[in-house]
Order: structure tokens, then C-alpha cells, then sequence
């Protein structure tokens, strides 16, 4: 299925802000994670980023064609693999990214018919900030 309109926008607008987020400041990056085992047989790991106290991974649920979708969560493991938090978008809305910063903190974009909001979690998983972009 191919998006048009408000919804390609938004989709843009938050890939943008998302990897804005993910450089340029004095921050040192993080060194590289040791190997981790993680399985989750309901779950695709379609993104994954080494963090100061783990790795950051995003998951996503395969779903039919015919039902509303993505059904992604992001997930932070600690460096022995087992999962510290985990965020999944609220109803309505689907992550459609995420940039990991190298203070622990992960930026997740999220996004709707009617608006993208970015939202910044901690390194445990929980919000600590969010902003909306509405779409006119």
C-alpha cells in the first residue's frame, strides 16, 4: 500500500527530526555492545542500536496486509540481554523510528493521520518528554 498526502508528511517530517537527533553534539559514541542472545518468537528485530548500558532494539509484530500496521515496540536490553524496558506507541499511532543517544536515551517518532510526535525516553523506557507536530 503505497501513503499520499498528510500521512507520507508526517512519515518524512519524523524521519528528519529523528536522525537530526541522532548527531552533531559533543557526545562521544558509545562502544561497541557484546554479542547478545535475545529471541522473541512474536517479534521481527527490524532495528538495533549498541547504548551506554546495553542495546536498543526495535521490533516489529508481523501482521496481515489486511490489519492496521505497524505493530512495532522498542525494547532496551542490558548488556546480559535481559530486557530493562520496553515502549509501544499509544493507540492510534505507530513508531515509525528511533535514534539512540549516547547519554542512554532513546528519541522514538511516532506518527498518526493527524500529527508525528517525537518522544524521548529514558533508559528505562519511560517517557521524559514529548513534542506533537500537528498536520494541517
Amino acid at each position: 500500500m503505497a501513503y499520499s498526502g498528510p500521512i507520507a508528511f508526517a512519515a518524512l517530517l519524523a524521519a528528519f527530526i529523528v536522525s537530526a537527533c541522532a548527531g552533531g553534539g559533543t557526545e562521544e559514541a558509545p562502544a561497541p555492545a557484546p554479542a547478545i542472545d535475545f529471541a522473541d518468537p512474536a517479534m521481527a528485530v527490524i532495528k538495533v542500536r549498541p547504548s551506554a548500558d546495553g542495546v536498543t532494539i526495535l521490533e516489529e509484530k508481523p501482521t496481515p496486509i489486511t490489519q492496521p500496521g505497524p505493530q512495532r515496540r522498542v525494547a532496551l536490553l542490558d548488556p546480559s540481554g535481559r530486557v530493562r524496558g520496553t515502549y509501544e506507541a499509544p493507540a492510534g499511532s505507530s513508531i515509525i523510528d528511533l535514534a539512540q543517544h549516547a547519554s542512554g536515551e532513546v528519541t522514538v517518532g511516532l506518527a498518526t493521520a493527524k500529527a508525528v510526535t517525537i518522544v524521548r525516553l529514558d533508559r528505562l523506557a519511560h517517557p521524559i518528554s514529548q513534542l506533537a507536530l500537528p498536520l494541517q
